[in-house]
């Protein structure tokens, strides 16, 4: 594990890399992670959704629950088969085990801070995703 030589406490989104999908439908900026603050326990990313991006295929955690709160937009959770409707304000739950994806409909970006109940190094499908997408600039950024 990688512990920064100066552990922060406090991170702004400009301190990490901003990353966009090929497809430039989702932005992801890991922001709690063993490499920016020594977290061990736990990881946070900010994600945001353009207008009308479809849910994927989804992902199961057999052992990480996972929730999000809604910064801004709203949007569809999708767990287990269920659609559950959600908008700014809103904490979202995910326990282990359930699959689930996340769908934008409107006509908004939807912005959403992830946390997820495990170190980033123990999340190697999500890093090798991420690692799949594109750096952009900060000032690119869709949070409000």
């Amino acid at each position: 594990m990688m512990i920064p030589e100066k552990t922060r406490y406090v991170l702004n989104v400009t301190d990490v890399p901003l990353l966009q999908d090929p497809t430039k439908c989702m932005q992801n900026s890991a922001m709690i992670t063993n490499e920016t603050c020594g977290a061990t326990q736990c990881s946070a990313t900010l994600f945001s959704m353009g207008p009308h991006t479809p849910a994927g295929n989804g992902e199961t955690h057999p052992e990480i629950d996972e929730l999000f709160y809604v910064i801004s937009g709203r949007g569809i959770l999708n767990l287990n088969g269920e659609p559950l409707q959600f908008q700014a304000g809103d904490v979202c739950f995910v326990p282990m085990g359930h699959h689930h994806s996340v769908a934008n409909e409107s006509d908004e970006v939807l912005n959403l801070f992830y946390v997820i109940g495990d170190s980033w190094e123990n999340l190697p499908e999500i890093r090798e995703g991420l690692g799949k997408w594109s750096e952009v600039d900060t000032e690119e950024s869709w949070l409000p």
